[in-house]
C-alpha cells in the first residue's frame, strides 16, 4: 500500500471510490475541486485507488479535511490514520494555523488518534 500527496488521480477513480463508500454519491468533476485544493492525499494498493481525501483551504490560515474515504475492503487496517497524519504536515508547511475536520461521532476515535480535538460547531444541511 502506497500513500502519496498530489500524485496523479483521475476524477473517474475518485468517483468510483465514492460510489463504493456512499449509496447516494453523485458523480462530479473532481479535477475542478483538486486544482483549488491545498493538497490531496491518496492511498493505492497496486494500481487501485483505496483511499482519498481533499485538503481544502482558504489560502491563508484555515484548512479542512474533506471526503476522507477508504475502500470498504481495506477499512480497519490503519490506512485512514496513516493518511490523516499527512494533513498537519502539509498544513504547517503552508503556514496554516487551524486544521479542521467534520466527522460522524462513530469516527471520533480515529480523528482523536490523528490529533484532532472535538469542539462544538454548527452546520446547515442544504
Amino acid at each position: 500500500m502506497l500513500i502519496s500527496i498530489d500524485d496523479p488521480v483521475t476524477s473517474d477513480e475518485i468517483n468510483a471510490l465514492m460510489q463504493l463508500c456512499w449509496d447516494d454519491h453523485k458523480k462530479c468533476d473532481y479535477s475542478l475541486i483538486l486544482e483549488k485544493s491545498l493538497a490531496y492525499v491518496i492511498a493505492r494498493e497496486a494500481d487501485q485507488l483505496i483511499g482519498f481525501y481533499n485538503l481544502a483551504w482558504d489560502g491563508a490560515r484555515h484548512a479542512m479535511v474533506f471526503d476522507l474515504n477508504i475502500h470498504p475492503d481495506f477499512r480497519k487496517q490503519g490506512i485512514a490514520l496513516q493518511m490523516l497524519e499527512q494533513a498537519p504536515k502539509i498544513a504547517k508547511e503552508n503556514g496554516v494555523k487551524y486544521l479542521h475536520v467534520d466527522f460522524d461521532l462513530d469516527l471520533e476515535t480515529l480523528y482523536t488518534k490523528a490529533g484532532f480535538s472535538t469542539i462544538r460547531a454548527g452546520i446547515i444541511y442544504l
